[in-house]
């Protein structure tokens, strides 16, 4: 995943998230790679990406795995519009 600007490269390697800076005047040339990140799952959803570089190349957007309810149950709030707007 290439950060906005093109300067950094962020790449996945098993449960690392790493990164490297990238010179693109005249010839390619990278850094040494950098770690962020060890120990995070690698989930993935429909297009196999499962990471995002924020448009300010500052900070990531990660999926992560949903940590489950105590008691499996769902609130549905209904009319929330309603409730913002001051209407009873």
């Amino acid at each position: 995943m290439w950060s906005p600007d093109g300067r950094t490269l962020y790449y996945r390697f098993e449960s690392r998230l790493i990164r490297v800076s990238v010179s693109r005047t005249g010839t390619f040339a990278a850094s040494l790679p950098e770690l962020l990140f060890d120990g995070i799952l690698n989930l993935r959803s429909d297009t196999g990406v499962s990471y995002d570089v924020h448009p300010d190349g500052k900070r990531l957007l990660m999926v992560r795995r949903a940590q489950a309810t105590s008691n499996g149950s769902v609130r549905l709030i209904t009319n929330w519009v309603n409730e913002l707007r001051g209407i009873k």
